[in-house]
């Protein structure tokens, strides 16, 4: 009998034949060989035999069992679409149920690989979630599990050194981000993560231009651009121009952000990265605040900015959107209705900025700040 491995959607071959009179033997013969690939830790393989494993219970019709072996690789699978997409809330609730971490309880038998590949998978996955939707104290909780529990040379150490950088990046401690994203970038192969890799580059690229190293964070965009060209990536390229018109919009360089907005949003498509689009539409909103008699299109782009960060992303990014918003309305306003308008939108990201324990910018002057 051919089973499939639903990870990969190629053959494995089976432990052997399901039968009940042979079901306990089989089991056991599956549940040592997942362990001896655990300690080899495999990519691909361990998935396959946990699915196995499951099928062997549905044949005795234990389907108890077979649910509490199969189910974390859905919820997995689901907390990763999820988090693909930006729905970093949604992901959080999937990944946090009682079942993903596959504990141990009284009325349930204990897991039969309590630290297989798949409970590291849903571990670093839920703390990436944490940190897209603002819970940094389980973010860092999390994430510090895996460190402890993973091999260090694994790709779940990596992407949880990666997300312990995102996190520090957000409360400004740069040093400590780079320190983080440099050993991440360390471990990641582009041949076989290309994704993680290009990742952690621009993440890079963003904490160095917010330190306004302009030309470290160059060097680093245009590593990335070589990857993007090289492996055919369309997913971070909306995400690539957003980063280079942030640069030439901090050096005053108003033009040529709206140029490379546009090349942003131009390179929006079904197999891009929509999370990229409140980051474009607030530089091309900025750029445009500074530019003559441009201000409707200004708010235009700025509300815009706020219905893609509410949509899809970071609550970090959507309390930037909110805030930028609420003081495009109370600096370029025409009537007292609008710019109170503008005092709701800002009072709105205080409340998230403070949700996340996250201290609210501080507007100097005329000016906006550049976030």
């Amino acid at each position: 009998m051919e089973l499939l491995d639903p990870f990969s959607n190629t053959a494995v071959e089976p432990v052997s034949t399901p039968t009940v009179t042979g079901f306990y033997d089989a089991l056991h013969d599956a549940e040592q060989q997942a362990a001896t690939l655990r300690t080899q830790n495999p990519a691909m393989s361990l998935p396959g035999h946990v699915y196995q494993i499951g099928r062997l219970y549905l044949t005795v019709g234990d389907g108890a069992n077979a649910v509490r072996v199969l189910m974390p690789g859905h919820v997995y699978q689901i907390g990763r679409l999820y988090l693909t997409v930006g729905d970093g809330a949604n992901a959080v609730r999937v990944l946090s149920e009682p079942h993903a971490d596959q504990a141990e309880s009284g009325e349930q038998p204990p897991p039969i690989i309590p630290h297989s590949i798949l409970t590291d998978s849903i571990r670093v996955t839920l703390g990436q979630a944490f940190q897209l939707v603002g819970q940094y104290a389980e973010a860092r909780e999390t994430l510090k599990t895996v460190l402890a529990s993973t091999a260090r040379d694994s790709r779940h150490y990596a992407v949880a050194l990666l997300t312990l950088g995102l996190i520090e990046r957000d409360h400004d401690a740069f040093d400590v981000a780079s320190a983080h994203f440099s050993e991440a970038a360390s471990r990641f192969e582009f041949e076989k993560m290309p994704y993680y890799a290009i990742n952690t580059l621009l993440a890079h690229a963003d904490a160095l231009l917010r330190q306004k190293k302009w030309l470290d964070s160059e060097q680093l965009l245009q590593k990335a651009d070589a990857l993007l060209t090289a492996g055919k990536i369309r997913w971070y390229r909306p995400q690539w121009w957003a980063l280079r018109a942030r640069a030439a919009l901090h050096q005053t360089d108003y033009r040529n952000t709206l140029m490379l907005g546009g090349k942003g949003l131009g390179a929006m498509d079904d197999q891009a990265d929509l999370c990229a689009l409140p980051a474009l539409y607030r530089a091309i909103a900025a750029a445009l605040e500074k530019t003559h008699d441009r201000a409707e299109d200004a708010r235009d782009a700025r509300l815009r900015a706020v219905t893609a960060a509410k949509a899809r992303g970071s609550r970090l990014e959507m309390a930037r959107t909110l805030f930028e918003l609420g003081w495009h309305y109370k600096l370029f306003a025409n009537r007292p209705t609008l710019r109170a308008r503008g005092t709701g939108y800002l009072y709105e990201a205080e409340t998230v900025f403070r949700m996340m324990g996250i201290a609210s910018p501080k507007h100097v002057g005329s000016a906006m700040p550049l976030l």
